[in-house]
């Protein structure tokens, strides 16, 4: 499992874009995602947890107007 760990966002934080991300990627129903995007809206550290993680994701929490990390 890979652990992404959100520590902040950025001004231009797409919160719409990233609730879709949430339910997409993590297969989260509408209202977990849109606790996550509270969490993180209220400068508390969220963690996510994939089986596996591409180029493509760590691009997209960029996107987003997020900051991160990885733990393996």
């Amino acid at each position: 499992m890979t652990k992404f760990i959100i520590t902040r966002w950025h001004v231009g934080f797409n919160k719409v874009q990233f609730n879709h991300f949430l339910q997409d990627t993590f297969s989260m129903g509408l209202a977990e995602a849109k606790s996550v995007v509270d969490r993180v809206m209220n400068d508390e550290e969220v963690e996510l947890e994939l089986a596996d993680h591409s180029a493509s994701i760590l691009q997209k929490l960029t996107e987003f107007g997020l900051k991160f990390t990885i733990e393996p």
